[in-house]
């Protein structure tokens, strides 16, 4: 059962890196999309959503979040699980986050992923409307 319901809109990303050939890679940084959190208790929420990704196709994604008290104005914490539609089919991602008053930044660090893809490190930006 959730103790409240968030509606969470994806704004934009920007990619801080170059990817692996050292070339700037056009990304697109226009990222709508929505996601769904149940929280679950203080520190916890449940998400899942789907947003038009850096490479100009849909991403769906499904995780948890771990923060502080997420019930206040000023939280941080991790958000971890699953998302699709990158060159791999699906990969674990993780970001950490911080918000304040429904303002969410995330950043997600440079990684390489198991197929040799490196996906460079990004700042989001998203709002967050809870019920």
């Amino acid at each position: 059962m959730c103790l409240s319901i968030a509606l969470t809109l994806s704004i934009a990303s920007l990619h801080l890196t170059h990817d692996g050939l050292g070339e700037l890679e056009k990304y697109n940084e226009s990222n709508p999309g929505v996601a769904v959190e149940c929280t679950i208790s203080d520190h916890w929420r449940a998400s899942i959503g789907a947003y038009h990704n850096s490479l100009y196709t849909i991403s769906k994604h499904a995780g948890f979040l771990l923060t502080t008290d997420n019930r206040k104005d000023l939280f941080a914490g991790v958000h971890f699980g699953v998302v699709d539609g990158y060159r791999d089919s699906v990969v674990p991602a993780a970001r950490a986050i911080i918000q304040y008053k429904g303002v969410r930044l995330g950043y997600i660090p440079p990684v390489e992923l198991e197929s040799g893809w490196k996906v460079d490190s990004v700042v989001s930006l998203e709002y967050s409307i809870t019920f």
